[in-house]
């Protein structure tokens, strides 16, 4: 007889479709992530959806019948864990677990970033640096893995999500390299 022993990963989201605007909580079984939904462990109080705290308040210890659990990605349940729930836009993957949803929006928002960067820098230094050739360098230099030194966190939170979903990682580095590779050097150096 063989049991399994695979960890399983949850999020609790609100029970209407219509609301999930958040993950709430986190769990290896359903009932923890229910559970960390109602303690609100996931959400800063700034990052709750008004209509949340509209049911929070009115329901209280009642709270709980607002979520279902729904099974996750591990890569989903350790950035929710590590970055919190709020702001992320998620669905089913093909193994029907929720999962980051990696759109073409989020890969063209970070790579502009990156790419505004690199061409302030090539303008500064008048030309196109050969060093500079590689997409992943300039992801590396424009994309903060560091915390503390991101002010507004967006950089840190784009690194996260790119070290947890290589198909977004990829998608950047591909814009990124387009970029450079039809950036006109001419224009640069002058």
């Amino acid at each position: 007889m063989t049991t399994s022993t695979a960890v399983r990963y949850f999020i609790a989201v609100s029970a209407e479709e219509a609301n999930r605007a958040a993950i709430y909580g986190i769990g290896h079984t359903a009932q923890e992530a229910i559970d960390d939904a109602v303690s609100g462990a996931q959400l800063a109080s700034n990052d709750i959806p008004e209509d949340e705290q509209r049911r929070r308040d009115q329901y209280g210890d009642l709270i709980s019948v607002h979520y279902v659990a729904q099974e996750c990605t591990r890569a989903l349940h350790e950035f929710v864990e590590k970055n919190g729930g709020a702001g992320l836009s998620w669905g089913e993957n093909d193994d029907r677990l929720q999962d980051l949803e990696v759109d073409g929006y989020l890969a063209d928002e970070i790579a502009e970033f990156v790419n505004d960067g690199v061409e302030k820098n090539w303008l500064y230094n008048e030309g196109h640096p050969s060093s500079w050739t590689a997409a992943q360098s300039a992801i590396d230099i424009y994309i903060n893995d560091d915390a503390d030194a991101d002010a507004d966190g967006k950089t840190y939170k784009w690194s996260q999500l790119m070290k947890s979903h290589q198909r977004l990682a990829n998608a950047v580095a591909e814009r990124v390299q387009k970029f450079m590779d039809e950036y006109p050097v001419a224009e640069a150096a002058e």
